[in-house]
């Protein structure tokens, strides 16, 4: 099968990759950061040239994300349209999609465990433009999958909290935790995220 992968050359998109790869698909990326597939395009989701691009595609996984969860606080608005703008482009090809989206949709409203059916409400920005961005995807068919806390080799988000435990503790400096400590985590490790 011949599936698209927007922001292919991402943390959790090189696993995707790998994984379709892996499994006999051809794999068409669209990021300007090179990774190993059936073919590249240096661009992203945004670009006029999305639809001859993915020509062909039976799937579309939509990874790529313009902006961090800081950055969408400190420019809600400027991300927001960044992604939605993004994200119609790539609904317009009329491929089925399936959306990368986060757990930070359900706000304080998380349980565990947690089911898919919770409600929802998201309290940041990023929680909010990707709650907003699964409406869209279902509108045109799609589908939207909450990924929670994604962990593993070449991740370069210093702000998650698995790098920050192992940093201290190779350094064997303090584990220093934010809130009462009773928080509760679940984590995915990129590849099993990817299968």
């Amino acid at each position: 099968m011949r599936i698209g992968v927007t922001g292919g050359g991402g943390f959790v998109g090189r696993s995707l990759v790998a994984e379709l790869v892996s499994r006999g698909h051809e794999v068409v990326v669209v990021d300007e950061r090179p990774v190993g597939c059936s073919e590249r395009h240096s661009g992203r989701a945004s670009s006029p040239d999305l639809a001859r691009w993915l020509a062909g595609c039976e799937r579309i996984y939509h990874l790529e994300w313009s902006g961090s969860f800081r950055q969408a606080v400190d420019d809600p608005e400027g991300t927001r349209k960044r992604n939605l703008s993004s994200l119609q482009n790539v609904l317009a090809v009329g491929i089925p999609v399936v959306f990368s989206s986060t757990s930070l949709v359900y706000g304080g409203n998380l349980s565990h465990p947690c089911r898919e059916d919770q409600d929802v409400a998201p309290r940041a920005p990023y929680g909010q433009q990707k709650l907003e961005a699964e409406g869209l995807v279902r509108a045109a068919g799609g589908c939207a999958v909450r990924v929670f806390n994604i962990h593993g080799r070449g991740s370069t988000d210093s702000a998650q909290i698995i790098p920050r435990l192992l940093a201290s503790v190779a350094s064997d400096q303090v584990v220093r935790l934010n809130g009462d400590g009773l928080q509760q985590r679940d984590f995915v490790h990129v590849e099993d995220a990817a299968r």
